[in-house]
């Protein structure tokens, strides 16, 4: 355990006050100088990773080492439940109906990837390496 670490022992902890409010600045613009990122940039990156996501399950399709079922059968499952009148949330409700829509087709992504296998995902992928990293982490996919 690191004892030059300064700060209130454990219990002794409070929120900040005025006073250490420009500390609490300080310490934002340490953290934002370690981690430069531009505005937006994780959108960027998810939209990005999205598009990548689409090409591959579109190669996954085309490949003819992958069986048809593969990425039929979760994508025609997924389909199914979001067409169906009935489902767990409503699609009535705003934002919250769209959720269990997306966990569906979260689903049906996963099992396409994790069937699929490392190797032909490996070869069908187009985005950089760290979204690779991400996609087979999400996926469960392992070497």
């Amino acid at each position: 355990m690191d004892t030059d670490v300064p700060g209130p022992p454990r219990g002794r902890r409070r929120r900040l006050t005025t006073a250490s409010a420009g500390l609490a600045e300080r310490i934002e613009a340490m953290r934002s100088a370690e981690h430069p990122q531009a505005p937006g940039a994780t959108w960027r990156g998810l939209a990005m990773l999205a598009g990548d996501m689409a090409r591959l399950l579109k190669d996954l399709a085309d490949d003819p080492m992958v069986p048809a079922k593969v990425v039929i059968r979760p994508l025609l499952a997924a389909a199914i439940y979001i067409l169906s009148p009935l489902q767990v949330i409503p699609g009535r409700l705003r934002v919250i109906g769209h959720v269990d829509d997306l966990l569906m087709l979260g689903w049906a992504c996963r099992r396409i990837l994790r069937d699929a296998g490392y190797e032909r995902i490996y070869a069908h992928w187009r985005g950089t390496d760290e979204g690779l990293a991400v996609v087979m982490a999400l996926a469960g996919v392992q070497k």
